[in-house]
């Protein structure tokens, strides 16, 4: 006879064991106690104050009027994520039911039949369920392009940045640099206005000289081999001497950028302002005609509170009278957001 996993001295003691523990996490609807137990870090007094499983309805579930009156067989094809179980502790025997498998006299348990054919697409998978709200939360609580800077995080390109950056530029020896790599190998010079002679160079300023074995503490940097370590010497000198020009490039384009926005802002405000003229303009030239079509409807319900007073139908006049002022709240909602 094979041995049964769960009659395994080893997993009856873990079953044992887990059945034991009290749940950390409360219901909504556990008493005091076990809430402040689970605020201060401990498990639940009360098995039924556990936290349970969570049943939720789909957010456009259709109510009762919705089902009331059509058949059995029409409530069944409803889409699938309305066909959940709902427990009724009314009948006897309790018992689980579909949400919208019913009609006059006559319910359904569950699973109905449409959700054993579309079980898949009845309940949302946590897993999916909690990663389109982490996406959701990303989405409205996303960063904005620059940051304030925290720690070591490149700070925000404003104004005044922008201006200690080109003044560092024009503070600089002016251009342009060039890369002198002596025959031998193993030195390098920037310098501005350099002019390799065949024997040397002339420059009218030295800016900076790289050796072949400069300090290198990088762990990554360890097997390199001595051609390795001068291919980045020379990458360095390279990035050094051109830099005047590339930031000056960069500066010429982010101002051109900005001043692009800029314009863009302007003429975004305008059209806007144009827009809302416009649109005040219409509802203008519509208002003598849409006042007369109120002043119909008006005259429509005057006449039907009128007729209802008449016939001692009081409580009729008054549900036309709350109509009209229904209709009254919002037109002006429209004219409210016709002046805007």
């Amino acid at each position: 006879m094979s041995e049964h996993t769960d009659l395994d001295p080893f997993w009856v003691e873990q079953r044992a064991q887990f059945l034991a523990e009290k749940s950390t996490s409360a219901d909504p609807s556990a008493c005091g106690t076990c809430r402040s137990l689970v605020e201060a870090g401990k498990p639940v007094e009360h098995d039924e104050c556990a936290q349970r499983a969570t049943l939720l309805h789909a957010p456009d579930h259709p109510h009762y009027e919705i089902l009331a009156g059509f058949s059995l067989e029409e409530n069944a094809k409803l889409p699938a994520r309305f066909h959940v179980p709902v427990f009724d502790d009314c009948g006897v025997p309790n018992s689980w039911l579909c949400a919208v498998c019913q009609e006059e006299g006559v319910v359904t348990g569950w699973p109905c039949a449409t959700a054993t054919k579309y079980g898949a697409q009845v309940f949302t998978p946590l897993h999916e369920a909690e990663t389109a709200q982490a996406k959701l939360q990303a989405a409205t609580t996303a960063q904005p392009a620059l940051p304030a800077p925290v720690g070591d995080q490149p700070q925000p390109l404003d104004d005044q940045r922008l201006a200690e950056i080109a003044a560092r530029v024009e503070a600089a020896t002016s251009g342009p640099w060039g890369v002198y790599e002596y025959g031998g190998g193993g030195l390098l010079d920037i310098a501005a206005d350099l002019k390799d002679t065949g024997t040397g160079y002339r420059a009218r300023r030295t800016i900076a000289r790289l050796e072949d074995e400069p300090l290198d503490n990088d762990p990554t940097h360890r097997e390199w081999t001595a051609e390795e370590d001068w291919e980045q010497v020379k990458a360095d000198a390279a990035f050094i001497a051109h830099a005047p020009t590339d930031v000056r490039a960069l500066l010429a384009e982010v101002r051109h950028l900005r001043d692009q926005q800029a314009k863009d802002d302007d003429e975004y405000e305008k059209a806007t302002a144009e827009l809302a003229a416009a649109r005040a303009r219409i509802a203008e030239l519509e208002h003598p005609a849409v006042e007369a079509k109120r002043n119909e409807v008006r005259d429509s319900f005057t006449e039907l509170a009128a007729a209802a007073r008449e016939t001692r139908d009081y409580e009729g006049a008054f549900k036309v009278e709350c109509d009209l002022r229904e209709r009254e709240e919002q037109w002006k909602c429209e004219d409210e957001e016709a002046a805007r």
